[in-house]
């Protein structure tokens, strides 16, 4: 959804959730530091397409679809859509068979044109484009790609390892050879250009690997943020270097050049490290033309007693003078955000004791700044929630305020109110915080966007109900509008029969809860189980960690997950949050085998008590994480008939830098990684494994010989094992053809199992009758 700035038409896109298998040839993607470059276009392979829209007035609820004036453009797709600041137009950039291009719909007229044919990048993860203040022009990022063919072969690569690298993980796709910077360079080189109403381009900058675009509130100056030219090879795309221009737009010249960031390498392995430079640099909402920005004191982190690890500084247009020192930190600088008022709005952390505080400064005074509130960000039932934040069109975003310069937080369900959507109100001072919507009554409510209209909060939120999908209702001032604005409901998507939650405790102490869904039909004594698992790691517990059940909001199954075993009559447990915590001075995975052994006969011990599970047909299914400690407890425990694991990494050898959390390497801790290896237990392994794995896994841990030597290493030892590979499939899998074929083998699987199961009873009875 796209609302427009003055919050009567909102525009409303689906998606394809899965792409059609051709979508998904690797041979169409240049994969290089977590980023999957197309290679005849300037977009990703995970980039969102829409095959149209459809434009919602919200004060009459009339609604019409954007559709592309002729036949000829049936294969056309959007891919972005973008608000004037007068909400009287839109920017659409517009997927054809060969690039991306730019379109123009004004409301007025009704009318869906091109508007200019330069070819627009949607990569990097930023926006396209942004508007000029008085909705004149757009400031695009031109792409100046050079195509690569799909077969397009990289040449031998020699690599040499260096002293200063900080890595902690083996990256697949690292940028590790010149060759390979190289074509990265190619295929996201890019411009600043300045297309006005009639479609005319005016070049704005030199190429670059242009990443984000914002200006100035005056519509004076232009933001660029870019890729640092040197690609540090050690480190993935977020961590790169980045450097900064600022274009003056009238005279279209470059003007100042804040201080660079470096390729942050130390964020490998702490998490509160930071790069040198500049970095979450932004313009100052309720100035003309100022910069703000954070730069570290400190790098090092919480590892290193300092009283300043950041500061945050401010740099007025024309840049002739030094840039001013606003305030300091004591621990990293996570979020910053300023009010068009110029009260600052910020977060910082603290990676060892996983604390988040939430600040409050205002320039205009010299006090210092005053905490809001302070949250465990490892348990959702501390948070806050989010600041609420607002993105104009022309690229600067500012925080929400009412005229008495009072902020808002809105918090999802679980958060430190209770179970329920909130969102609140926070004065200047620290006591002046109230709730300006609470979903107590458990209406399941869901802001979407909160916005004040006369100094009134507004929101436009989606209320849900257990057998129908969410609808869109205006909220303002504590009532909800008595017509809905818009229904997404279909009857024709199966939905989760409603949850059971289980609440039991493990043998030390530790509480759990899992929610147990029953199949739909006739009751029967008892069903078999597939239990969906995935452990989470803490550095203290409490029960409120645990899962929470959503039994009033409309669930859909979803084909990633165990749902589908509910349709071959098994119930699902959805043990997702699986609990494994630090003790005293222990880190969680040095008990983490026997803590999941606990978890395991806390959860079976529950299971069967609920007298509807049949404790002799649970099997396990996980993915990435959760497929390692499925795998794992197969080979500990005895408790279950077989596991599907899905991209997982059972061989920790092969992760040697650290994986999940764990920040220790095979060399410091060479125990633990033999013993968090089930690959070396494959001998205790009794169950049957069906290993499941995209071909073109991405992601760290998780390459696709994790499943193939386990695979060998299972049929070597005469267990009962299948291997599938999805071709073309990454850590998550798109494909509708891949999912087909795996929901069709996975159900195949689990009643094979079950039949198997029922021939070795009958055999086992026949032979005790003989």
């Amino acid at each position: 959804m796209w609302l427009a700035p003055d919050q009567q038409w909102l525009v409303m896109g689906d998606a394809a959730q899965f792409q059609a298998q051709q979508q998904l040839d690797p041979r169409w993607y240049f994969f290089a530091a977590g980023k999957a470059l197309h290679r005849q276009q300037a977009l990703e392979k995970d980039t969102p397409e829409f095959a149209d829209l459809q434009l919602l007035n919200l004060k009459t609820r009339a609604m019409h679809r954007l559709s592309f004036p002729a036949p000829s453009f049936a294969k056309h797709k959007f891919v972005a859509v973008h608000w004037s600041p007068d909400s009287s137009q839109l920017a659409l950039v517009v997927r054809s068979a060969n690039k991306l291009s730019l379109w123009h719909y004004h409301l007025a007229a009704q009318q869906l044109r091109p508007w200019s044919a330069v070819a627009v990048s949607a990569q990097l993860g930023a926006e396209s484009l942004v508007w000029l203040p008085d909705s004149s022009a757009v400031v695009v990022r031109q792409s100046l790609m050079q195509p690569q063919s799909s077969a397009a072969e990289m040449p031998g690569i020699v690599l040499k390892s260096s002293q200063d690298t900080a890595q902690s993980r083996v990256y697949r796709d690292a940028l590790d050879s010149e060759d390979r910077r190289r074509m990265f360079r190619q295929l996201s080189q890019q411009r600043a250009v300045l297309i006005d109403v009639t479609g005319q381009l005016t070049p704005l900058t030199a190429a670059g690997m242009l990443e984000d675009l914002s200006i100035s509130p005056d519509g004076r100056y232009l933001l660029l943020q870019l890729l640092d030219d040197d690609l540090h090879p050690a480190v993935k795309f977020s961590r790169l270097g980045r450097r900064y221009q600022v274009i003056d737009l009238h005279q279209r010249k470059l003007v100042a050049e804040p201080a660079a960031l470096g390729a942050a390498e130390l964020l490998a392995r702490q998490p509160d490290a930071a790069a040198a430079g500049t970095r979450l640099i932004q313009w100052l909402p309720g100035a003309p033309a100022s910069l703000v920005w954070a730069e570290a004191v400190e790098l090092q982190g919480h590892r290193v007693t300092a009283s300043v690890r950041d500061q945050v500084r401010r740099w007025d247009a024309p840049f002739h003078q030094p840039s001013q020192l606003l305030f300091q930190t004591s621990w990293r600088l996570f979020q910053l955000s300023w009010t068009v008022q110029g009260r600052a709005i910020y977060s910082d952390f603290h990676a060892g004791t996983k604390q988040l505080r939430n600040w409050s400064w205002l320039a205009q005074t010299a006090q210092s700044p005053g905490l809001l509130h302070q949250t465990d960000y490892s348990n959702a039932f501390t948070s806050a929630g989010e600041l609420v934040t607002v993105r104009q069109p022309t690229g600067v975003s500012y925080a929400l305020a009412d005229q008495h310069q009072a902020v808002f937080f809105s918090a999802g369900n679980p958060n430190r109110y209770g179970e329920y959507a909130v969102v609140t109100r926070h004065g200047l001072a620290k006591d002046q915080q109230e709730q300006v919507f609470s979903d107590q009554q458990k209406q399941q409510l869901h802001p979407m966007y909160i916005r004040l209209h006369d100094d009134n909060v507004r929101l436009l939120l989606t209320r849900n109900q257990p057998d129908r999908a969410p609808s869109l209702f205006w909220w303002t001032n504590g009532q909800l509008a008595a017509e809905a604005l818009h229904d997404w409901h279909t009857s024709t998507r199966p939905v989760l029969p409603q949850a059971r939650p289980l609440k039991y405790r493990r043998a030390d102490g530790v509480e759990l809860s899992s929610l147990l869904y029953l199949p739909d039909g006739p009751a029967q004594q008892k069903y078999p189980v597939l239990i969906w698992l995935y452990p989470r790691e803490h550095e203290t517990h409490q029960q409120q960690q645990q899962l929470t059940s959503h039994q009033h909001s409309y669930s859909p199954m979803q084909p990633l997950t165990a749902d589908f075993a509910l349709l071959e009559g098994f119930a699902v447990l959805d043990a997702s949050n699986a609990p494994i915590v630090a003790g005293g001075q222990q880190l969680p995975n040095d008990s983490y085998v026997k803590q999941q052994q606990l978890n395991a006969a806390a959860m079976v011990a529950a299971l069967s008590e609920t007298g509807v599970i049949d404790t002799n047909q649970m099997y396990l299914l996980g993915h990435s994480y959760g497929a390692f400690s499925a795998v794992s407890l197969l080979a500990t425990t005895d408790y279950f008939h077989g596991a599907i694991a899905r991209s997982g990494a059972y061989n920790r050898s092969l992760t040697p830098l650290g994986f999940q959390s764990e920040k220790r390497t095979l060399w410091q801790a060479p125990d633990l990684y033999l013993q968090l290896s089930p690959f070396f237990q494959a001998d205790r392994i009794k169950a049957p494994i069906l290993l499941i794995h995209g071909t073109d896994d991405q992601n760290a841990g998780t390459s696709l010989l994790q499943s193939e030597l386990m695979f060998q290493a299972l049929q070597a030892l005469g267990k009962d094992a299948e291997l599938l590979l999805l071709p073309g499939e990454g850590h998550q899998y798109q494909g509708r053809e891949n999912l087909l074929q795996m929901l069709q083998i996975q159900a195949r699987w689990l009643k094979q199992q079950l039949a198997q199961q029922q021939q070795a009873k009958l055999e086992a009875v026949q032979n005790g009758k003989r």
